[in-house]
Parts: structure tokens; sequence; C-alpha cells
């Protein structure tokens, strides 16, 4: 069994658009595309799954403070990452929070 991972932090610019954390405190990892739609954010693994085993999307202390909730759907060749306020679908490219406001991102698998 050959173990597979892949993390990052993601973050929206000020037009809305999430993309990759990359600096002196943040290195991604296995990440090839990150693209976006209406309805979530997705991130395309460098290198396909046969098997995921574990994954979580972690929202940051700014999107707790603005009550956002993340969720994800991992698929074996991407994770989508869906935003929610009180239950209610949030569209990716309209979430102002601020610019230190992130998710954090993890998989594990085969």
């Amino acid at each position: 069994m050959s173990i597979k991972e892949v993390w990052g932090v993601l973050r929206p610019d000020k037009e809305g658009n999430w993309y990759l954390l990359e600096d002196e405190g943040h290195s991604p990892f296995g990440i090839r595309l990150v693209s976006q739609t209406d309805d979530y954010v997705q991130i395309d693994y460098n290198t396909p799954f046969d098997k995921i085993h574990w994954t979580a999307v972690t929202p940051d202390e700014q999107m707790i403070f603005h009550n956002v909730q993340v969720g994800a759907t991992a698929r074996k060749e991407c994770i989508r990452v869906y935003f929610a306020k009180m239950g209610i679908l949030l569209i990716p490219r309209m979430l102002r929070l601020g610019k230190k406001s992130n998710f954090w991102l993890y998989v594990k698998g085969e």
C-alpha cells in the first residue's frame, strides 16, 4: 500500500477567487489546480487516489467569527469544498471575510 497525502490552505482574493496560500508560513502539497463554481471550490490533486481514507476541511477563526461553515465531498481526483451559513449554501466568490480568512484542507489515502 502506498500512502498519498494532499494538504493546503485556501483563501479568497479581493474579487472572491480562491487560491492556494503559499508563503513563509504555508506550503501546499499534492495540489495541481484550484477552480470554483457558484456552488463550490474544487481542488484537483496532482495524482488521483485509488482509495480515500480520510479527509478534513476546517475553517479558520476568521470564518468561524463570521459563522461560515465548510464541508467537502472527496473524490478520487479532487475535493469540492462548500460553504454555508445557517444551513444556506453560500456562493464562494461572494465571501468577503477579510484578507486573513481561509480554510485548511487535508486528504489521505492510497
